[in-house]
């Protein structure tokens, strides 16, 4: 489905119904919570499916909070939890995550955080486009794992974006893999009909 300016930005707009945030945690607010929800259906409903299409729809949005970070807690940091369980489609031919599907899971969680946090600062609906992602893998999740995906806005509101973000195995309370990861303020393209 490709969508046309104006209907993409009145999506943005529209605010979604109290239900859909109610199972969200966190201190954000309803319009903050609604973000995460907004773009991972806006990435799952451009075009005819595409890369992680069907993993993507089954990101469920557990925490939207803005609080202060550990280190300096006079600033700021977006947090953007949320959780899958590792299905065939997401792994390798051993049956185990693959890593490119980790980075795809972490880039679309980073670059949300990362526009929480630049609308919490009263920043545009718009996502940033990646940059660079410097990614450590740690350990391996079999098919079945149940993971929790956990991104920290660094910097926001500027040109260069940074972000942090893990991926842990629940069950086992084990880091699989970590990024960090840099982002530009995008171009100011939307989607258009041509």
């Amino acid at each position: 489905m490709l969508l046309s300016r104006e209907t993409f930005r009145d999506y943005l707009a529209t605010p979604l119904s109290p239900f859909a945030t109610v199972n969200i945690e966190g201190n954000a607010s309803q319009e903050l919570k609604e973000v995460p929800l907004k773009w991972y259906n806006i990435f799952r409903t451009f075009g005819k499916g595409g890369f992680g299409c069907e993993a993507g729809k089954r990101i469920v949005v557990k925490e939207v909070s803005i609080q202060p970070t550990v280190d300096d807690p006079i600033k700021m940091e977006a947090k953007l939890v949320c959780e899958i369980e590792v299905t065939a489609d997401m792994c390798d031919g051993t049956g185990m995550l693959h890593q490119g599907c980790m980075a795809f899971l972490m880039d679309e969680g980073s670059a949300i955080a990362l526009l929480v946090m630049n609308m919490h600062e009263g920043g545009e609906n718009r996502i940033g486009v990646s940059q660079t992602m410097n990614i450590l893998y740690h350990a391996a999740a079999p098919l079945g794992t149940r993971l929790r995906i956990i991104n920290r806005s660094v910097t926001a509101a500027g040109e260069m974006d940074c972000c942090r973000s893990e991926i842990w195995d629940m069950d086992k309370h084990r880091l699989i893999v970590s990024v960090t990861q840099i982002q530009m303020a995008p171009s100011g393209l939307l989607p258009s009909e041509e």
